[in-house]
């Protein structure tokens, strides 16, 4: 299920665009644990939202999938 929204979201204009998850490898995922940990506004320190605290295993697989993705630019 999708996590709540935090208590900004509905002056998004369009909530649709509103994501608190990772984006990798063409989907939007959560840490593989289901972690997360919280996202404070620096201004005035309320809690903007939370975000998936993501490990080794899933940062590896972003880079991994980046690093595929860009190797018909790289290759030139």
């Amino acid at each position: 299920s999708a996590p709540a929204r935090p208590p900004f979201a509905p002056a998004v204009k369009d909530a649709a665009l509103f994501r608190a998850r990772a984006y990798i490898d063409g989907a939007w995922c959560e840490a593989d644990g289901g972690q997360r940990f919280d996202v404070d506004n620096p201004a005035d320190g309320s809690l903007v939202g939370s975000v998936p605290d993501m490990s080794t295993t899933e940062t590896r697989r972003a880079t991994d999938a980046a690093r595929v993705s860009a190797r018909p630019v790289i290759a030139g």
